[in-house]
C-alpha cells in the first residue's frame, strides 16, 4: 500500500481508500494528463491538412492568464481552461476524419482532469471563489471566457467544417502547451 500525506489528499476511485495522494502529487497526476491529453489531441486527426492552411486564425489566446501568482488563481485558471476544452470538444466535432477512440480517450481524460482539480484542491479553489473580488482573477477568467468564445463563433461561422476544426484543434495544442507551462510553475509553488 502506497501512502502520501498532505494537507489536501484524494483517494482513487478504482482503489477506494488504498492509495492516498498528496496535493503536489495530483498536480504532478495533472500535468501527466495535460500531456496525454496533448498526445491524443495531435493523435486524433493526424497531421495538420495543407487544404486548410487558409482558414487559421489568431484567435489571441490570452497570455498573462499563465502568469497567475497564486497558487489559487492559477487553480481557477486551470480549472476554467480544462472546462471550456472539455465543452469545445463535447459537441459538432467532425465526421470521418478524426479517430473516434482518440476522441472519446480525450473527452474522458479531461472529464478525469476536472474531476481530479476538484478533488484535490477543493478547499484552494472554493478559497478562491471566496476572494472573487481579486479583480486580476475575475479579469483573467473572463479573458479565458472570451478566448473560448472566439473559437465557437470561429467554429459557428464556419459551419463546424472539418478545416475550422483542424484550426480549433491545432489551437488547441497551443493551449495546452501553455497549461503545461502554469502547471510546471504551480508544481514548484507547492514544494515552497
Amino acid at each position: 500500500l502506497y501512502s502520501f500525506t498532505s494537507k489536501t489528499s484524494f483517494t482513487l476511485g478504482f482503489l477506494p481508500q488504498l492509495i492516498r495522494i498528496s496535493s503536489p502529487d495530483c498536480s504532478r497526476l495533472q500535468q501527466i494528463k495535460v500531456n496525454q491529453s496533448l498526445h491524443l489531441l495531435c493523435r486524433m486527426g493526424g497531421e495538420f491538412p495543407l487544404s486548410c492552411l487558409n482558414d487559421r486564425t489568431d484567435f489571441r489566446i490570452p497570455r498573462e492568464i499563465f502568469t497567475a501568482r497564486k497558487k489559487e488563481d492559477a487553480l481557477m485558471i486551470i480549472h476554467e481552461l480544462l472546462h471550456h476544452i472539455f465543452q469545445l470538444f463535447s459537441k459538432n466535432l467532425p465526421q470521418g476524419p478524426w479517430n473516434p477512440s482518440c476522441i472519446e480517450k480525450f473527452q474522458n481524460g479531461l472529464h478525469w482532469q476536472i474531476e481530479q482539480l476538484e478533488t484535490c484542491f477543493g478547499g484552494e479553489m472554493q478559497q478562491a471563489t471566496r476572494d472573487w473580488k481579486n479583480g486580476l482573477l475575475q479579469n483573467n477568467i473572463l479573458k479565458v471566457k472570451k478566448y473560448f468564445q472566439r473559437i465557437s463563433h470561429f467554429l459557428n461561422e464556419k459551419n463546424y467544417s472539418r478545416c475550422s476544426w483542424e484550426t480549433a484543434r491545432m489551437e488547441m495544442r497551443r493551449c495546452f502547451l501553455f497549461l503545461d507551462h502554469l502547471l510546471k510553475k504551480f508544481r514548484k509553488k507547492l514544494y515552497m
